[in-house]
């Protein structure tokens, strides 16, 4: 069992390095002159940061004997030979800057005597190497420790801090491989280091081919750094490098990329990146996207999504008065209903469309009904809005013409709306069945 305190609290540092790194990253973009210099300067600031892991993963009960770790001068009265309790004697003269170095040697040779697997101690004489000046002999004793154990993330951050001081993007992204897949809890540390990555060409290849490989911490990094990140360009190298690789990114990894470019207005680009990852056939050319809900939900803008639903239950289901057709069905409790966004986004040129779709109701009270309406995703701008749905109705055609105007309405939305004006109006109870959805354009203006 390795260091588990906290990582937020021994990570502030590392953080700050990040945050200075994009300070000085943006006052020299434009001094070419001195790059060079720069990522020097970076590449240093990111190893200080990735030391301060060292002082995290260096402390602490590596094994879960609590009492050499709480009181190693008292177990080794007990028990002189217990490697733990001088590991951790030593590590303590060590953190004091005081301690004679002379005498943290002499633990940690007893401890490798004792056992000579200990990855600690190996490590523990490496930071005493480094403390000296002697990095050569430093770098190899953490590399024996490094080889040893992965329960010692010591070594591994201490050889990603080396490798990035010296420019070495995948040596590092292996070293930290590693640790992100024993110690999960360092990640929120972590991830900004690597995010920083991105100022390089070289770092970037690097992060490619270390997500390529699907490690298990490839979600966190690329919702929690890249997504959420700052850098929108590493953003979409990355992702863009994945939907090519031979392991594309999951539904659940492009739905906050996705989400991210429409929220940015960058429609096309989503809608490019989604079509490569969709299977190619001519249905992802029709809208809206499996009208007929064949194909599965995946939760991305391009099909179906049934986001922000409190007050209803809403399911794929077959309709045996329908020949087992797939429909949407959706069932409320009677109580207070919330849809916030259960739709689709559509990518229709300017130019003159019909919506049309069947709907079924089963003793569905509310005040306003139930209507589809289809509106700009950059203005919000209502476009059409279908006869409300209530009370109970055999399958009924729905249609509706609207038209899409030239400016400020590159995606649009087909929503289900409660058009409710008042809280009460949102009070709905009873079924609706909804099914083959078709978008039909009547006329077009491509030149706009």
């Amino acid at each position: 069992m390795g260091d588990r305190r906290n990582p937020e609290s021994i990570g502030e540092a590392a953080l700050g390095g990040v945050k200075l790194c994009s300070r000085f990253g943006h006052r020299n973009r434009d001094r070419a002159a001195h790059s060079r210099n720069w990522l020097a300067t970076i590449f240093g600031v990111l190893a200080l940061g990735a030391f301060v892991l060292v002082a995290a993963a260096i402390v602490a009960d590596p094994t879960g004997q609590s009492f050499a770790v709480s009181d190693p001068d008292g177990a080794l009265v007990a028990a002189p030979w217990e490697p733990i309790a001088l590991d951790e004697l030593a590590q303590r003269h060590l953190t004091n800057s005081s301690g004679e170095l002379s005498s943290i040697e002499d633990l940690v040779r007893r401890a490798l005597l004792l056992d000579p697997l200990d990855s600690r101690a190996l490590s523990l004489l490496a930071l005493v190497a480094e403390r000296k000046g002697d990095l050569a002999r430093a770098e190899v004793l953490m590399s024996l420790s490094a080889g040893r154990s992965w329960r010692n993330p010591t070594p591994h951050v201490w050889l990603f801090a080396q490798a990035i001081r010296r420019g070495k993007f995948e040596e590092a992204l292996a070293q930290v491989d590693g640790v992100l897949r024993a110690y999960p809890e360092y990640r929120a540390t972590i991830f900004p280091i690597l995010a920083v990555f991105g100022i390089d060409p070289r770092g970037v290849a690097a992060l490619e081919g270390a997500l390529a490989a699907n490690p298990p911490w490839r979600r966190s990094f690329l919702v929690e750094a890249v997504v959420n990140g700052a850098n929108d360009r590493l953003m979409t190298q990355l992702y863009q490098s994945l939907i090519r690789s031979s392991q594309p990114p999951t539904a659940l990894e492009m739905k906050p990329y996705l989400d991210r470019l429409i929220l940015m207005g960058r429609f096309e680009e989503a809608y490019q990146d989604w079509r490569a990852m969709s299977l190619q056939d001519e249905t992802t050319a029709r809208y809206p996207y499996n009208g007929n809900f064949k194909a599965p939900l995946d939760g991305l803008p391009f099909n179906w999504v049934l986001d922000g639903v409190s007050g209803a239950e809403i399911q794929i289901t077959a309709a045996p008065d329908r020949g087992n057709s797939h429909v949407l069905r959706v069932e409320f409790s009677g109580a207070r209903a919330t849809l916030s966004r259960v739709g689709q986004l559509v990518m229709l040129v300017p130019g003159s469309y019909r919506l049309e779709l069947a709907v079924k109701a089963s003793d569905l009270r509310t005040e306003r009904g139930l209507v589809w309406q289809i509106s700009c995703a950059e203005s919000g701008t209502l476009l059409a809005e279908t006869d409300p749905v209530r009370g109970t109705a055999p399958w009924t055609d729905l249609k509706v013409k609207f038209s899409v105007p030239s400016s400020d309405c590159r995606a649009q939305w087909l929503k289900l709306i409660i058009p409710a004006r008042t809280p009460s109006e949102a009070e709905v109870e009873g079924e609706a069945w909804f099914e083959n959805f078709r978008l039909i354009a009547e006329t077009t203006r491509l030149g706009g």
